[in-house]
């Protein structure tokens, strides 16, 4: 479609067309600068320019008179592009680091490693921290660690909390009072309702459960699921939790 088919299209009936390319000249010179850009530096001369003009006016009257059905809001371009679940599983070095604790703060006498899942699709350190405190009338977040799924944070990202920083007591196991004893885990995610934690998720699990048991004399066998800790009722961390898994990884260290 030629320059002047595209100022005829957009002229209304009544309307003398000298005042329409009148109208399109003067935003010609309001979006001067982004012609600038789209004209060539050396081969285009004054007309080529003033018609550079022209069509960048004509593009923003053109898309301001475009319907709202023909402009994708950001949902829709999410929908359309979804976001890359990020791996973030931390290397050994990363372990150590994320567990080791300031020059001032002193170590409790942990004797067990309590396992936890979210009960949710999608959570992190801060989210859980917000609803403890909230909802629950906390003073933080109940667990020590957080392992995310990719949906908050990265899929196997270790998060420890201020429980593990400041060596607070746990919020997260009254029963058979594991709160002073245990450290807790949460992994993100319903594994009752789904087929248990993400590869990445499990691989972070493993090596943050081998370095507390290691650093704090944990034998496999007080590395339990929520669920059997007694007098606990709860189906945490979920059928699907694969908890052998990480009594082997800690038995490995002994």
């Amino acid at each position: 479609m030629t320059l002047r088919d595209r100022i005829t299209r957009l002229h209304p009936p009544g309307v003398p067309l000298l005042f329409i390319t009148v109208g399109l000249v003067t935003a010609a010179l309001t979006a001067a600068p982004i012609a600038l850009l789209l004209a060539e530096r050396r081969a285009a001369g004054p007309g080529q320019f003033a018609e550079h003009g022209l069509l960048v006016a004509l593009f923003l009257v053109e898309r301001r008179a475009a319907p709202e059905a023909a402009r994708p809001d950001l949902a829709d371009l999410e929908e359309i592009v979804p976001p890359e679940p990020v791996c973030a599983a931390p290397d050994q070095a990363e372990i150590e680091r994320l567990t080791a604790l300031d020059s001032g703060v002193s170590a409790r006498n942990w004797t067990h490693i309590i396992v936890h899942h979210s009960g949710t699709e999608s959570g992190d350190a801060a989210s859980f921290d917000r609803y403890h405190r909230e909802v629950r009338g906390w003073s933080a977040v109940g667990y020590h660690f957080v392992i995310g799924n990719g949906t908050r944070t990265g899929d196997g990202a270790v998060e420890p909390t201020v429980r593990w920083t400041a060596q607070r007591i746990g919020a997260h196991c009254p029963a058979s009072s594991m709160n002073h004893r245990a450290v807790g885990i949460c992994f993100v995610g319903d594994f009752e309702q789904s087929s248990g934690p993400s590869p990445s998720q499990l691989a972070a699990g493993k090596k943050l459960v081998r370095q507390i048991a290691r650093g704090f004399d944990i034998p496999p066998e007080n590395i339990l699921g929520h669920g059997e800790v007694p007098g606990a009722q709860t189906a945490c961390p979920g059928t699907y939790f694969p908890l052998d898994v990480l009594r082997e990884a800690a038995a490995a260290e002994r």
